[in-house]
């Protein structure tokens, strides 16, 4: 269900008005569900950039009812490895060799990286944006 600005917005053709109405999706779109909806992308996301520890916590809450721990204060949150984990998965893989966080990450990981191709705003991406390594980030949504 969308109208002209969703549509837009997600880059769907031909459909117009302020009036929502159902459209098929493409094949091969990544379209389809509640959880690919830009209202969920955005509020899993700081608004600029995304996190598979918020959005995997927050599918777990919202879609299944069950609850995480809180982090124990003795446990820093997960910070950018500039010493040889690169990708955001090669950092939470270090993190979940320590034994406090290795059962919460089993849980939170998998549902937060299925929707790590969304951007903060629902669009789709292959690659993280780079600084000056890697290719432009590009938003299949505005096309």
């Amino acid at each position: 269900m969308l109208n002209g600005r969703l549509a837009r917005h997600y880059g769907i053709p031909g459909v117009a008005g302020r009036s929502s109405g159902r459209s098929r999706c493409r094949k091969n779109s990544h379209r389809g569900g509640v959880l690919t909806m830009a209202s969920v992308m955005k509020v899993t996301a700081n608004g600029t950039t995304t996190s598979p520890i918020l959005r995997g916590a927050w599918v777990l809450t919202a879609s299944s009812g069950l609850r995480h721990p809180s982090r124990p204060w003795t446990v820093e949150a997960v910070e950018p490895d500039i010493r040889g984990a690169t990708t955001i998965r090669q950092q939470l893989a270090k993190h979940r060799q320590r034994t406090e966080c290795a059962s919460c990450h089993a849980k939170i990981d998998p549902p937060g990286f299925a929707l790590e191709s969304s951007t903060s705003f629902g669009g789709w991406r292959d690659y993280y944006r780079s600084v000056g390594k890697g290719e432009p980030a590009v938003s299949r949504a505005a096309r």
